[in-house]
């Protein structure tokens, strides 16, 4: 019925309200400014859901819905994002390495790491004063972390 049917998308619309822009919401920047950046070994970062919604990110490291797209398209076609590259917060980056979980992109001494989880996308910028590895291993890190975890 209509009636039944508005109670439903009243419930998911708060449902929606409460995980992505309410108190989980807090959740998530917690975990970006506590388990990326606060680590030292990533400078910036981005959360993103596997629908396309910002979870949450650093302030001056905003995707534009395009980027977002692409990223999203990425896990899937690997040959394009390798010979074409990635824009990320409007620079582009060379794609080093990709597959279904993992993006590998540089520029100059410069980089970024997107890795899919079953609920998110973490993307991470790592500038010429970190190490690669060390950006690697927190950015995958914590998308383990996503894959156990519901935010």
């Amino acid at each position: 019925s209509t009636q039944s049917t508005g109670k439903l998308r009243k419930y998911l619309l708060t449902t929606y309200w409460i995980l992505f822009a309410g108190t989980n919401k807090m959740s998530w920047e917690d975990f970006l400014n506590n388990s990326l950046i606060g680590t030292g070994y990533v400078k910036k970062a981005s959360i993103i859901s596997l629908d396309g919604l910002v979870c949450a990110q650093s302030p001056d490291f905003t995707l534009s819905t395009q980027e977002i797209k692409d990223l999203l398209a990425a896990f899937s076609d690997y040959s394009t994002v390798r010979s074409r590259g990635l824009y990320i917060n409007q620079i582009k980056y060379f794609v080093l390495q990709s597959n279904d979980r993992s993006i590998y992109a540089k520029k100059s001494n410069t980089g970024v790491i997107a890795v899919k989880s079953a609920n998110v996308i973490i993307v991470g910028y790592y500038d010429e004063t970190q190490l690669p590895g060390r950006a690697s291993l927190v950015i995958e890190g914590a998308a383990d972390h996503c894959a156990t975890q519901t935010h």
